[in-house]
C-alpha cells in the first residue's frame, strides 16, 4: 500500500504539488477565520512586581494553619505563600548584591 502511494507520488508530481498548494491555501484561509482569543498575545507588555517583606505577628498554629495577628495590615496587599522561601532568598541575595 505504501509502495503504491510512493510510486503514484513520484509519477504524478503535478497532482501532488496541486494537492500541497491546496492544503496550504486551506490552512491560510482557516488561519484568517480564527477567533482573536485563539491567537497568543506576543507584544512586549511586561508586568513588574515589587516585593516588600513585612513582619507578620504569628498567632495560633493548628493542623498546618498559622494565624496572622496583624492581618489587617495585609488587606490591600497580595500575599505570597507558595514559593515564599525561594522569593525570600532571592530578595535577600538582591539586597546583598547592593551592599557589596
Amino acid at each position: 500500500m505504501l509502495n503504491k502511494i510512493i510510486t503514484f507520488s513520484v509519477n504524478n508530481k503535478l497532482i501532488i504539488d496541486l494537492f500541497v498548494l491546496g492544503l496550504i491555501g486551506y490552512g491560510a484561509y482557516r488561519t484568517t477565520q480564527l477567533p482573536i482569543d485563539a491567537v497568543p498575545d506576543i507584544t512586549n507588555n511586561q508586568v513588574k512586581y515589587e516585593f516588600v517583606m513585612d513582619k507578620a505577628e504569628i498567632g495560633l498554629k493548628n493542623d498546618g494553619f498559622i494565624q496572622i495577628k496583624n492581618s489587617g495590615e495585609f488587606i490591600e496587599k497580595a500575599l505570597v505563600t507558595i514559593g515564599a522561601y525561594t522569593l525570600l532568598m532571592a530578595l535577600k541575595n538582591k539586597e546583598e548584591e547592593h551592599c557589596i
